[in-house]
């Protein structure tokens, strides 16, 4: 099926250098690829997803502009950037809990409203230790893959990106994901996950204009080229 709107992030987990291995209390460090693909025809306006990614705080995000709020004369994109905006801002870097991040985002939102509705992926590996914690509402998805070898019977032994962790997504029926607008009143039902990373693991974060068009075996055989 032909990919008409992508939003994916790719983050590859390795021991700190430079700066950030002069800081004792940081454990693993997060290298970041992202990439951006808007449907043409919304190209113009940047498109309708949006991410954020810091190597320096360990945090990510995506969110996907709900299109169904453009029928209303809405730009969906305002709403998913304004969302990561502000997780952004509050993702610091410390260990404070995602639901209280999602918190403080819901109070501006109420506070500066901006029309449309967006899912949302939010992540971050947490600065002391090797936790990776990860919070979901709608049909964003991550996958840790950490590479392991595996024999075929054509290519002979690979190093194959086995999947450690992989997020569900929430839909109340097709194409019809959970969503949060400006009264975020569905940010209670955020899925809440958390995962112990190992140094060499890949971390997978994509909209579901990624996940609806290509199976997880594909992603991976993806990830293993490389």
């Amino acid at each position: 099926k032909r990919l008409t709107t992508r939003r994916s992030m790719l983050g590859t987990l390795r021991l700190p250098s430079g700066p950030l291995a002069r800081q004792p209390s940081r454990g693993l460090h997060l290298l970041f690829g992202a990439c951006g693909i808007p449907h043409p025809s919304k190209a113009a306006k940047g498109g309708e997803d949006a991410f954020f990614c810091d190597e320096a705080k360990g945090t990510f995000g995506v969110a996907d502009g709900v299109g169904g709020s453009a029928s209303a004369f809405v730009d969906p994109g305002e709403f998913s950037r304004a969302l990561l905006r502000s997780c952004d801002e509050r993702l610091d870097g410390s260990c404070e809990a995602l639901r209280a991040v999602l918190a403080g985002t819901a109070q501006r939102l109420r506070e500066a409203p901006v029309a449309g509705s967006s899912t949302l992926l939010v992540g971050q590996l947490e600065p002391e230790g090797a936790t990776l914690r990860l919070l979901n509402i709608g049909d964003c998805g991550a996958m840790l893959l950490r590479p392991a070898a595996r024999r075929f019977r054509a290519g002979g032994t690979v190093a194959w990106p086995r999947v450690v962790l992989r997020t569900a997504e929430q839909t109340h029926y097709f194409n019809c994901p959970y969503q949060l607008d400006g009264e975020m009143e569905q940010a209670a039902d955020a899925d809440e996950v958390r995962a112990t990373a190992r140094v060499g693991d890949v971390l997978l974060v994509a909209t579901d204009g990624v996940l609806d068009n290509l199976f997880d075996s594909a992603l991976q055989m993806e990830v293993a080229r490389r």
